[in-house]
């Protein structure tokens, strides 16, 4: 690791499983360090793990990178305590000399946000060792822009690809497995077999943090049927974190209107085939579906969204266009925007604030409708 100063940023849970890799989570964990180097005029290199971060292959994190772990170095394959060990030290080539790189703590963080000094002192090295946090908790303002619209996908084929299939498509975020509570009610709501399925693949988890709300089939069906009222011509691009034959019954419902990741696999995988990639080595975590699936979500014209998800929360946040969350009033809030649009679907990532004046314009709007249209 050549680099005169450092920010080796830890995989902030301690190591994540297949079931539930973090994925934004980490992302929304490494802007706390893109906002540290940028405040210190970018003098450190940030780096990550290959082994928690195997997305690297398909995405660009700016000013970013990667630590290789070496398999079998210490007689385990992957053996977490040395291998974090490893990251951590500084090797002084040139003065033929080790030492580790300097703690940034919760209560070092906290400071740097709050009084807006970024300075760090004593050490060129530095790795976080605060656990998961992130910058719309620490800045007392929001961040104008945000470091992870920043991040680029490797290959300008399947960006094209992307967006080319999610142009004028609604996405709706669908999140049901890891820190979800659902009671006997949302139970019901499912058919016999698909109960059974769910109940089992969510039982899997290890995450124990539920405070994410289920949201039934119905109040999605209620958004969709209302848009295809207007525009029956409108497709809709579904992300979600369940296997998708647990939610067949969109399919069934709405046909061709729907698309997932499992209509983008195909010519993605063939591309990085063809490219000489090693999907192999992207089976652990489901890398190659993830960055479809958070990307496609990401590139739609217009979002419906969970609370309280960071999966959410970036593909908002990486280009800015219209969203909503489920919950939030069809006809007050969804519709107007939807029907009145103050928008269009961008060439670059940025909808540029053309959203910003829409709560001012929403009530405006939905009583100038005329209520035969409703």
């Amino acid at each position: 690791m050549d680099y005169k100063k450092t920010l080796r940023w830890t995989e902030p849970y301690n190591g994540w499983v297949n079931g539930d890799t973090g994925l934004c989570n980490r992302i929304l964990h490494w802007e706390i360090a893109y906002e540290i180097n940028k405040n210190s005029n970018f003098q450190y290199k940030i780096v990550l793990e290959n082994l928690q971060w195997p997305e690297l292959s398909l995405i660009h994190l700016p000013d970013t990178a990667t630590h290789i772990n070496s398999e079998y170095e210490h007689g385990v394959r992957y053996e977490k305590e040395y291998q974090r060990l490893r990251f951590l030290t500084v090797f002084d080539i040139e003065n033929q000399n080790v030492k580790l790189s300097s703690k940034i703590t919760k209560q070092i963080v906290e400071n740097m946000f709050q009084s807006d000094n970024f300075y760090l002192s004593g050490s060129d090295h530095f790795y976080s060792d605060f656990g998961y946090n992130e910058i719309n908790k620490l800045y007392v303002k929001p961040v104008e822009k945000r470091p992870l619209s920043f991040i680029k996908l490797r290959h300008t084929f399947i960006e094209d690809f992307l967006r080319k299939n999610t142009f004028d498509v609604v996405g709706i975020h669908i999140r049901r497995n890891a820190g979800v509570h659902y009671t006997e009610e949302d139970l019901k709501t499912l058919s016999p077999d698909i109960k059974e399925k769910y109940v089992k693949y969510h039982q899997e988890t290890t995450v124990k943090n539920r405070i994410i709300e289920y949201v039934q089939d119905s109040k999605y069906f209620n958004i969709m049927d209302n848009m295809l009222k207007i525009n029956p011509e409108q497709k809709f691009y579904i992300s979600t974190d369940l296997p998708l034959t647990m939610l067949s019954n969109f399919k069934k419902i709405y046909g061709d209107k729907i698309i997932t990741r499992n209509e983008l696999f195909g010519p993605v995988r063939d591309h990085l085939l063809n490219g000489g990639v090693d999907i192999n080595k992207l089976k652990r975590g489901d890398v190659i579906e993830n960055i479809i699936d958070l990307f496609a979500l990401s590139f739609c014209k217009f979002l419906i969204k969970t609370n309280n998800s960071t999966w959410s929360e970036f593909a908002q946040e990486y280009r800015n266009q219209p969203s909503f969350f489920v919950n939030d009033n069809w006809q007050t809030m969804i519709r107007p925007k939807y029907i009145r649009p103050m928008w269009g679907q961008p060439g670059d990532y940025d909808f540029n604030g053309d959203d910003l004046h829409y709560e001012k314009m929403a009530k405006s709007l939905y009583l100038e409708e005329d209520e035969s249209n409703m």
